[in-house]
């Protein structure tokens, strides 16, 4: 948790920041690194990211948009620095993913954080 409070001194940009994000209950898990995204709901997907915000006005919530390489599955998340607590532990920062299943809605809701980098 030092390294993730460190990197939370300086602005950060939803351009520059790794994320690992997972939910429970049902289990997904997304790894977003540069422009692209992993995304494991059932079954495993790679995503682009052509799109990315941070809120208006605020360097807190991030969303990015996530499109299949095949464009038939998409779906946005929304990473805010608030703890968060899942069956996997505890976490700096939450998740809401929304994507769809057919024309079905789905939401589901997690806990993210910034993977460690090797700076040596």
């Amino acid at each position: 948790l030092g390294i993730i409070a460190c990197m939370f001194a300086a602005p950060l940009s939803a351009q520059t920041i790794p994320f690992d994000c997972e939910g429970s209950d049902p289990d997904w898990k997304i790894e977003i690194r540069g422009d692209t995204a992993t995304f494991a709901y059932g079954r495993s997907f790679q995503f682009t990211i052509p799109q990315r915000n941070d809120a208006e006005n605020r360097e807190w919530p991030k969303a990015m948009t996530l499109v299949e390489d095949q464009q038939r599955y998409t779906a946005i998340i929304v990473v805010d620095k608030k703890a968060c607590t899942t069956d996997f532990g505890d976490y700096p920062l939450s998740a809401y993913v929304l994507t769809q299943r057919a024309s079905i809605p789905i939401l589901l809701a997690g806990c993210c954080t910034l993977p460690e980098t090797d700076s040596e």
